[in-house]
């Protein structure tokens, strides 16, 4: 009976270890698929890491990198003449600013403004 009790107390500790492993393994995986180019398989690897650990900075910062590439593409597709792939592009970065209440959306918003004035 003391052993169950020394368990179930330690139980909330034990799932923190578990959980900061699988944070850790997502962390990784998120940055190998980013790496490899698979930005939309890294984007939801970081989003399942950063349910378990909302304040993960690496994860986080993976996270703002997806979304200073989606701007990247953005602006590329528009200056070649493509406005098809530019707004989605541009819808992409607006999901990813509006889940993520850390990421600066003032770029994208710079850019819509500029679209205006044309």
């Amino acid at each position: 009976m003391t052993l169950a009790l020394a368990i179930y107390a330690f139980e909330p500790q034990l799932l923190s270890i578990a959980t900061s492993g699988e944070t850790r393994r997502l962390s990784r995986e998120a940055y190998r698929q980013f790496e490899a180019g698979d930005t939309i398989s890294a984007y939801e690897t970081a989003l399942l890491g950063l349910r378990q650990d909302p304040q993960n900075l690496r994860l986080r910062r993976l996270v703002s990198r997806i979304f200073e590439q989606t701007l990247e593409k953005m602006r590329e597709k528009h200056a070649a003449g493509d406005e098809s792939a530019a707004r989605i592009y541009r819808e992409q970065a607006i999901e990813i600013a509006r889940e993520h209440s850390w990421i600066d959306d003032a770029p994208l918003l710079r850019f819509d403004a500029k679209q205006r004035e044309r």
